[in-house]
């Protein structure tokens, strides 16, 4: 590991350059979802504990497991949906976009850490981590949001 003297956190700017390099990533041609090499998916905007409860072999593994789940706990009264991701590209996925994981030094170079954050995945879940930092953006920190950040 190595010791960085940060200056400070990156701008909205540089944190979406930094994600567009990210997501230009190419992943690799067998990768099933989750971490490059396997595991389990690390992604504390989707799943409750932080991560999945298990390794998905392929995406339609993790498509079934979620339809399954959505069905669980449908509502009485409430339309059902499914998710489909078979249309949607793969994508090498950061979904820590918190300020604190994008940091400058004084040579204003940018590092990004939290990177079992770093997952290959549909894109949807690159757009719902986005769409999770605007909502976490407009809202006022607390000290309980602040301790369950990455």
């Amino acid at each position: 590991m190595e010791y960085i003297e940060i200056d400070h956190t990156a701008s909205d700017a540089q944190r979406a350059k930094a994600l567009a390099e990210i997501v230009s990533i190419k992943p690799p041609f067998n990768a099933t979802p989750g971490p490059i090499g396997g595991g389990r998916i690390y992604m504390h905007t989707f799943w409750q504990r932080g991560g999945s409860d298990m390794e998905y072999t392929s995406v339609q593994a993790l498509e079934s497991h979620i339809n399954r789940v959505l069905e669980v706990f449908k509502m009485p009264q409430q339309e059902q949906h499914e998710v489909n991701f078979r249309h949607e590209r793969m994508l090498c996925c950061y979904t820590a976009i918190h300020k604190p994981h994008f940091l400058v030094d004084a040579d204003d170079q940018l590092w990004v850490v939290a990177f079992s954050q770093f997952n290959v995945l549909p894109e949807s879940f690159m757009d719902l981590a986005l769409r999770m930092d605007a909502v976490e953006r407009r809202s006022p920190p607390t000290a309980v949001s602040w301790l369950d950040s990455d």
